[in-house]
């Protein structure tokens, strides 16, 4: 029998929610798919699991009731079974999301995290660590569905299946395009600057945007929103650099910009933080010694950058 492990995974939120629409949202499908989704595992179970009222409130069949109780320990067994599987000569791989274009803005920080991989096996030996870019809007859904082990963030998911580990301080910088008017200041007074007309991807998760649209600053619905579909760090700066609006980036990234754009202090930002997001439940010793040395790697980051402000 083939099963659908996504669905069992899909069902358990499902069971949890107790209602489509509210399990839909948390797994950023919609309803109608998710609808399908279940409908498939049904078919792949041979029985039927959930009844749906007009209102879209969810009760199980006694059946359903069953399969919920062993579903949690069926998905345990098989992500074992897929760690002892792609472990490959008595070596595993783990694998590190950071948002797509970085390497080509911020090589300091592939770099930096080319070291950790290094670092790592010397640490834990059959461990190999890959660095992988991810569009913006691909990270969560990857790291769900095990095409990555851990993913950097900006701000800690609201995903009920993704913890989120702090790393580091952001220290936020303004970006402009180096033809902007205030290109050549200093600095700027964050309230200021967020009254210019600011980048944003609505398709994005909001907790994921809010801190490029400085959204703890001042309340989003008062915002000068400026919409683009970019969902990798080039995209962005190619945007910023041939228009009048403006970004917001950690300081760490700031040493190597294209020449086009300018960095601005901003004075009394609120400092944002740098997440590690890796599946809930999965904080085993390996992804603990990344995360380790994620923090580790931007505190110097942060103090190098610091320094040469």
């Amino acid at each position: 029998m083939d099963l659908d492990l996504a669905a069992v995974e899909s069902f358990l939120i499902l069971v949890e929610a107790k209602h489509y629409r509210r399990a839909a949202e948390r797994l950023h499908m919609t309803s109608s798919a998710l609808t399908k989704r279940i409908q498939r595992l049904e078919q792949q179970l041979g029985v039927t699991l959930v009844e749906r009222s007009t209102a879209g409130v969810l009760g199980l069949t006694d059946a359903g009731e069953r399969f919920a109780q062993s579903a949690d320990d069926l998905l345990a067994h098989a992500r074992n079974l897929q760690r002892i599987t792609h472990a490959q000569g008595g070596r595993s791989a783990l694998t590190l999301a950071v948002p797509a274009g970085a390497g080509r803005v911020a090589p300091q920080i592939l770099a930096g995290f080319e070291a950790i991989s290094a670092s790592l096996g010397a640490m834990h030996p059959g461990i190999d660590l890959k660095n992988v870019e991810v569009p913006f809007d691909r990270i969560a859904t990857d790291l769900l569905d095990r095409a990555v082990d851990v993913a950097l963030s900006p701000a800690p998911s609201q995903h009920p299946r993704i913890e989120s580990v702090r790393l580091a301080p952001i220290h936020r910088l303004g970006l402009v395009a180096a033809s902007h008017p205030l290109a050549g200041a200093g600095s700027v007074p964050v309230e200021e600057f967020s009254r210019l007309p600011m980048l944003v991807n609505s398709a994005l998760a909001a907790e994921w945007m809010s801190p490029w649209c400085l959204g703890d600053v001042r309340d989003r619905a008062h915002a000068r929103l400026v919409e683009i579909p970019a969902t990798d760090v080039a995209a962005i700066a190619r945007f910023l650099g041939s228009g009048t609006a403006v970004t917001v980036i950690p300081r760490v990234l700031a040493g190597q910009l294209p020449p086009y754009l300018r960095a601005i202090e901003l004075e009394n930002v609120p400092l944002a933080w740098f997440y590690a997001d890796l599946r809930r439940g999965e904080y085993r010793l390996p992804l603990s010694s990344v995360i380790g040395m994620m923090q580790s790697f931007f505190a110097a980051a942060e103090g190098s950058a610091a320094a040469s402000a």
